[in-house]
């Protein structure tokens, strides 16, 4: 089956980083389990209201707008019988193939917040600091 992001991700990826936002459509295209993007640009105060919740651990975060002006970070929540689903987390490891699958079709560096070793943000993908300082 073939997903297709709605307006509402399409409106959240505006301030990324054009070859996140190009990794994230075309990993919609393939990707086993449907998904919608529910974060890409924050705000200073947004991320520290997010640091507040413990829902991130650092005002560096790739969600603000960096050297390059976007930012290089989306949040994107597994969609089941139209309702978003934080659980199962194999459902996210499922997002993940079809991100890594596209960014390696894009030659473009993409980490998992799901692999982190501290801090797991399973529903957290960004671009490589080293590609993209």
């Amino acid at each position: 089956m073939t997903f297709a992001l709605g307006q509402h991700s399409i409106d959240k990826l505006v301030g990324v980083h054009p070859d996140l936002v190009a990794v994230v459509k075309l990993a919609n295209t393939i990707s086993k389990v449907d998904f919608s993007v529910v974060q890409g640009l924050r705000s200073a105060s947004d991320e520290a209201d997010m640091v507040k919740k413990h829902a991130s651990t650092t005002m560096h975060s790739r969600h603000l707008a960096g050297k390059s002006g976007f930012a290089c970070a989306v949040d994107c929540a597994a969609f089941v019988n139209g309702q978003i689903a934080w659980e199962p987390l194999a459902l996210y490891a499922q997002i993940n193939d079809a991100m890594q699958a596209a960014a390696k079709a894009l030659r473009v560096p993409v980490a998992w917040g799901g692999a982190w070793a501290k801090f797991k943000d399973f529903d957290h993908w960004e671009l490589s600091w080293s590609a993209y300082p």
